[in-house]
């Protein structure tokens, strides 16, 4: 059964993404060198479709009794994600046989706002106080 707390994190997943993907639609074709939609797309539906695994994998982990099994689900989704990011770098590297400026200022860009966006909704759902 979906809970309210799956869809609200999905949900706020989903919004990210979409103004991600507007604001990346007006200000690439407005760079000097643009760098192809097509593969910012690309870039953000692999990212949208890695932070959902592990948000839903850190909430399935937040509903375990055993607290063991919480931290392993969590950690292991995280590395997951590492791993993830680091073989998509190698495999566009082997593709395009070139890593453009554009193409690493795109990715940090969209690393740094998904992470945020993760720890933000990790911490949030732990409900840690400041």
């Amino acid at each position: 059964m979906i809970k309210s707390a799956n869809i609200q994190s999905g949900l706020m997943l989903t919004v990210l993404s979409l103004i991600v993907l507007f604001l990346g639609w007006i200000i690439l074709p407005r760079l000097a060198t643009p760098f192809p939609l097509l593969q910012f797309n690309f870039t953000l539906l692999f990212f949208y479709l890695v932070n959902l695994f592990v948000l839903l994998q850190f909430l399935k982990g937040k509903k375990q009794q055993d607290k063991k099994k919480a931290v392993v689900l969590t950690f292991s989704a995280i590395a997951l994600k590492f791993f993830l990011y680091l073989i998509f770098i190698i495999s566009y590297y082997l593709i395009t046989k070139k890593l453009t400026m554009e193409f690493i200022l795109s990715f940090f860009i969209l690393y740094l706002t998904f992470t945020i966006f993760s720890v933000w909704r990790l911490l949030n759902d732990l409900n840690i106080k400041e």
